[in-house]
């Protein structure tokens, strides 16, 4: 599969379905005459302008984007080939690297709460909603693809909306958990994107895996004054107050380049890196307890994955020993 011994050790100590599995064997004989090379020192996904991307890339490092405007098949998560090819960059990373998610926030913030009835509680909301079922099809594919990479040694981040309850969905606290069992923190840092030049204040949190992102913990001055309003109030029939976002409110995803610099000189300083990003004893047959098993990976919707490259989707098709 492209991994290790301790990697695959690893995944599979995570509970991950057998699919999956069955999936990466599918892929690296895709690339069975051309192995898998280990180039790439960051992976941006869901990338928009790129600016992180490009941070690296100015800096020396090698880097690659994954976003659907640059191609509607290829780079959509919730595509069968889109999926493949989110693994194949992560299988390129090498081990010494950054892949940074900014997974689309829309259905989990606090405009679309009457519509999609996400909460902390209940945070995987009304999946008879399509754009519900779409978002927590996605976090679960992003939940999958970011354990591949921890078990390389990839330090991950994430970055989402303030109001966003991704970070209390089942498959971010899945990666809490591999947090906890590899010894490494889960951190919950808030910024604000004003303080990065952005054309609004925009309150933002980042959740990563131990402390590299601690330096982007920075808040905009008092007197920060946003360039453009994203939100529009408008009053129903019934004089009831709705809120939407503006025409301007798209703009804002975009980090800004003082931003994009920012994370990859948080990355360059920090010192967990590698062997350093798991214990001294995660090769041991100490039993893990990650308690998520095939249920709960079904909200990522791997059957049509499964079908396009002719695996079985229950059962592992190599055994292990």
């Amino acid at each position: 599969m492209g991994l290790r011994g301790v990697e695959l050790r690893r995944l599979l100590r995570m509970n991950l379905p057998a699919m999956f599995f069955n999936i990466l064997i599918a892929i690296t004989r895709i690339f069975a005459l051309k192995p898998i090379s280990r180039d790439l020192d960051c992976v941006e996904m869901f990338s928009g302008k790129a600016t992180i991307r490009d941070a690296f890339r100015a800096s020396g490092g090698r880097a690659l984007g994954y976003d659907i405007t640059y191609d509607p098949r290829d780079n959509d998560l919730n595509s069968v080939t889109g999926f493949c090819v989110a693994v194949v960059l992560t299988m390129r990373l090498k081990s010494r690297s950054v892949q940074w998610w900014a997974t689309v926030c829309s259905s989990w913030v606090w405009m679309s709460r009457s519509t999609c009835e996400r909460s902390k509680n209940r945070s995987g909301g009304n999946r008879q909603v399509p754009c519900v079922k779409s978002a927590n099809c996605q976090v679960a594919r992003m939940a999958l693809i970011s354990a591949l990479g921890l078990s390389r040694g990839t330090s991950w981040g994430l970055e989402q909306p303030s109001s966003s309850l991704m970070r209390y969905s089942w498959h971010v606290r899945f990666l809490e958990k591999v947090a906890k069992i590899l010894g490494l923190s889960f951190t919950d840092i808030a910024c604000d994107m004003g303080a990065y030049n952005a054309d609004t204040k925009k309150p933002t949190k980042i959740y990563a895996m131990g402390g590299w992102t601690q330096t982007l913990a920075r808040r905009a001055s008092m007197n920060f004054q946003k360039k453009k309003n994203t939100t529009t109030i408008t009053r129903s029939a019934s004089g009831r107050k709705q809120v939407t976002g503006s025409a301007d409110l798209k703009e804002t995803q975009a980090y800004t380049p003082e931003f994009g610099r920012a994370v990859c000189r948080a990355w360059q300083v920090d010192q967990r890196r590698s062997d350093q990003m798991f214990g001294p004893h995660d090769d041991s047959d100490t039993e893990w307890e990650i308690d998520y098993g095939e249920k709960h990976w079904e909200e990522a919707d791997l059957d049509g994955v499964c079908k396009r490259l002719r695996v079985p989707r229950r059962r592992l098709i190599f055994n292990v020993v």
